[in-house]
């Protein structure tokens, strides 16, 4: 046989013309084999600040032809803002020249410069890699752990798993931000945040929620979710579950929310297509990209996994934010199911937070028979000297008929009646007066906006026929009563100093539009406020908490967790 042989060079790789033509033992021509262009998939666009060190990343050549799954090296090489460097399995390096003028000069986060990088499979396929130089940000930057999933394995797809359960009821709270994910045909492929329960069938899950490029879908269900979301940003989503009366035929339920939002579903039955798999709970919290036959461009994200053993997320049972973990950390080391691939620990830079909202006590009255309230005991007893610090933001408080109805910040002693309080500041719309006093309280405030509160009291002096002394300050600003006698009309019960704190809206007899906020609640067992006895500022619990079951005098009563704007 005469073989003529065939030199395909990185340029000529995807031109058959370029070679000649083997032929045969007769002399005839015989074709050469097809040459199949390589896909090139991976990260291929990086953001990088201008006084940055190196970036890394990796791109996956996928070839049908032997020997060709890879790339042509380059090693230092000099680029228009920096160097690069690529090595034949598709891991890169570019390092920044800070010392460049068009680099060094870049303003801020808004001012940048794209660096573009090309490389080329050994068959000849060429790709883009593009670094973004961006100027140092004229805001505060911090740097986050996450966890990234991708998938470039045409075998498997990305993925991590970890086991938690069984538990019955329970909620799961998590963040995520999805990069727009493609295959090389420009398939649109979904990442997904899924419960199981015992089996492993996507199809059989208590709950999995896809996440495609901007849209949601709940596997196996036919009401479309309502809530969307935009690309490369961070969102929120919780899930609740309740399968306390789930059987082999009744489905537990489930709650989606998408940043706060409802799904659209509502309480909804789980769709799962073996209810027996579910019905003891959910078991193991799955985290995916992609599926098993496909590789795609572009990464999913996922933070601050916290797993609840309650639907109210009192209980934690596993809490995850990757921040104990080295950037590029094999998180299958840790998370240990086989089923975990290409699930990494990448690090996030990004403007720094602005806290706009927080959580605070919100007190209501929609019940004629009772107020709105909240009591706190102190834990070690009667205080003879102290000082309360707190915040309250109050709505317009109005009953049907337009009356305005008080809310309260009072510190008693043994008895529960109002009069006989240490001090009662009481709090209208818009103005204060201490309850019993015949002097008015001077300062005033916006509805709708934060107010600072201090009071002290000081009973060292107190006895049955001795007042104990009492100053109250608004912003900062004395009541206009100066350091007063408390005006309780039972001095024999606060005689001992303050044993409890008081929160209330409204009174037993009325019900009200609107309602009251607190936040920040600080006692002191001094009158200058430098032992602390106790505080509360609500961030530990999530919204719409009831606090009865955490204030569990018997008085609490339609006090929730809220957010509110700071």
């Amino acid at each position: 046989m005469n073989m003529k042989k065939c030199l395909i060079t990185a340029a000529m790789a995807l031109s058959l013309t370029a070679c000649e033509l083997d032929t045969d033992s007769t002399g005839d021509n015989v074709s050469a084999p097809e040459n199949l262009p390589a896909v090139i998939l991976g990260d291929l666009t990086h953001a990088i600040q201008n006084d940055a060190g190196d970036l890394q990343g990796k791109i996956s050549v996928s070839d049908p032809d032997a020997g060709e799954n890879g790339v042509i090296e380059q090693v230092s090489m000099a680029t228009t803002y920096g160097t690069f460097s690529i090595d034949f399995a598709g891991n890169w390096v570019y390092t920044v020249n800070t010392s460049d003028a068009t680099v060094a000069n870049l303003v801020d986060e808004n001012d940048s410069i794209v660096d573009v990088i090309t490389i080329t499979s050994i068959d000849g396929v060429t790709a883009n890699i593009e670094i973004t130089i961006n100027g140092q940000p004229s805001t505060p930057m911090v740097t986050n752990n996450v966890l990234k999933i991708t998938d470039t394995d045409s075998g498997d797809s990305g993925e991590l798993r970890e086991k938690f359960g069984p538990l019955t009821v329970g909620k799961l709270n998590i963040r995520f931000n999805k990069e727009e994910v493609l295959t090389a045909d420009g398939s649109v492929k979904e990442a997904y945040i899924a419960l199981w329960g015992t089996s492993t069938s996507t199809s059989n899950a208590l709950v999995d929620l896809r996440i495609s490029n901007g849209s949601f879908k709940i596997r196996e269900a036919t009401t479309d979710v309502t809530p969307t979301f935009t690309l490369n940003e961070w969102n929120d989503v919780e899930i609740t579950w309740d399968a306390t009366n789930a059987t082999d035929t009744v489905a537990p339920l489930v709650t989606v929310k998408i940043n706060g939002v409802d799904s659209g579903l509502g309480t909804f039955s789980s769709f799962s297509k073996d209810l027996p798999s579910v019905m003891a709970g959910a078991d193991k919290l799955v985290l995916k990209l992609s599926d098993n036959s496909s590789i795609v461009n572009g990464a999913v994200y996922y933070d601050d996994i916290v797993i609840y053993s309650d639907l109210t997320g009192t209980t934690k049972v596993f809490e995850e934010d990757f921040e104990a973990y080295a950037a590029d950390f094999d998180l299958s080391s840790v998370y240990t199911d086989s089923a975990t691939n290409e699930a990494v620990v990448a690090q996030q830079t990004s403007s720094a937070p602005v806290v706009t909202t927080t959580k605070v006590a919100k007190i209501s009255d929609t019940d004629s028979g009772d107020s709105g309230e909240l009591r706190h005991e102190f834990e070690n007893g009667a205080l003879k000297t102290g000082k309360i610090t707190a915040r309250f933001n109050k709505d317009e408080v109005l009953t049907s008929d337009g009356s305005v109805k008080e809310a309260y910040i009072a510190l008693w002693g043994t008895s529960t009646s109002t009069s006989n309080a240490l001090v009662d500041l009481r709090i209208s719309n818009g103005s204060f007066k201490i309850r019993e006093a015949t002097t008015d309280v001077t300062p005033t405030f916006n509805i709708g906006e934060w107010v600072d509160v201090e009071m002290t009291w000081d009973a060292t002096n107190a006895s049955d026929t001795v007042a104990p002394l009492v100053t109250v300050k608004i912003n900062g600003v004395d009541s206009g009563l100066g350091q007063f006698s408390s005006f309780s009309k039972d001095l024999s019960a606060i005689s001992g100093g303050v044993t409890k704190l008081v929160l209330k809206l409204s009174d037993n007899s009325a019900t009200v539009t609107g309602s009251v906020y607190y936040d920040d609640l600080k006692v002191y067992s001094d009158v200058a406020g430098t032992t602390l006895e106790w505080e509360e500022d609500f961030e530990t619990y999530s919204a719409d908490y009831d606090l009865s079951i955490t204030y569990d005098d018997s008085a609490t009563n339609e006090a929730v967790v809220a957010e509110k704007d700071l």
